[in-house]
């Protein structure tokens, strides 16, 4: 197993003449041997895919988690650059429309203080 010349001399020999492959221990410790090896690169092989998912899924992790920050500050809103709300809405100010409001605020509810910001009227 540890030389593969000779290995692969002996395996050459063994397949060239059926009958000696049967009679003969050496071809039956070269084809265990080859198994062996084929066992040992199949190992090789299966960790090294193994590796290569491992390193792809981290990658694909590495991008979803920049695509859902990404996505997380497109919808985060700062409160200090917003625009200001007004308290009352707005709509077309005419003289009627003016009255009609402060009668109605005059005659059912009672006088508050103004609050900071806001002005009597």
């Amino acid at each position: 197993m540890h030389d593969r010349i000779a290995l692969d001399g002996i395996i050459m020999k063994c397949s060239g003449i059926p009958r000696i492959d049967r009679t003969n221990p050496d071809c039956a410790v070269a084809r265990i041997a080859i198994d062996r090896l084929a066992e040992r690169r199949d190992a090789a092989d299966a960790a090294k895919r193994e590796a290569e998912f491992e390193q792809l899924r981290e990658e694909l992790r590495l991008g979803e988690e920049q695509h859902r920050l990404e996505r997380e500050n497109e919808r985060k809103v700062d409160a200090y650059t917003l625009p200001l709300v007004p308290i009352e809405p707005l709509g077309p100010k005419t003289a009627a429309n003016a009255a009609t409001a402060s009668s109605v605020a005059d005659a059912g509810a009672p006088r508050r203080s103004p609050l900071v910001g806001q002005t009597q009227h």
